[in-house]
């Protein structure tokens, strides 16, 4: 009863923390994660207005792995019709917790949900120094934590 307890305790836990959404700060910053299955690398994504630039939003993208850092090649969004290929900041990289975290900030248009709206499913694909890492912002009815962060953004 005792491990059952404590099994159940864990589950609830590790349930919260992965749909746990940052509120915003006084920057107007938020975090989501993409649509990612259970083992798979899955990005972080901060969202908030570029402080130099308010016609831009500003997104800053984490990897964080337990075993090696990744280099950060560029960022594609996709939705199937159309594309969007955006060059990141270059790649900082720290040991934190236990994880590898690779970081890239790049800037991107507010209306940039908008254009991808329409199909049936968006993506977002990071091209690294390892392969091409491609998770769903939205795929068949179901949105991401990260597309609620950038909805918000877009539409402060």
């Amino acid at each position: 009863m005792k491990k059952l307890a404590l099994l159940l305790g864990s589950a609830l836990m590790l349930g919260a923390c992965a749909h746990q959404q940052t509120a915003p700060t006084a920057q107007n910053a938020t975090k989501g994660i993409l649509l990612c299955e259970l083992g798979e690398l899955c990005p972080v994504i901060k969202v908030n207005w570029n402080a130099e630039d308010k016609s831009q939003v500003q997104l800053h993208i984490y990897l964080d792995n337990p075993a090696s850092y990744y280099d950060i090649k560029a960022v594609v969004f996709n939705n199937g019709q159309i594309s969007y290929a955006y060059k990141p900041s270059s790649t900082n990289q720290e040991f934190t917790r236990g994880f590898y975290r690779s970081g890239v900030t790049i800037d991107t248009p507010p209306n940039l949900m908008a254009k991808l709206k329409g199909t049936p499913a968006a993506s977002m694909n990071i091209i690294t120094n390892k392969g091409e890492i491609k998770r769903y912002i939205y795929k068949d009815g179901k949105a991401s934590s990260a597309y609620a962060q950038f909805v918000q953004a877009y539409t402060d």
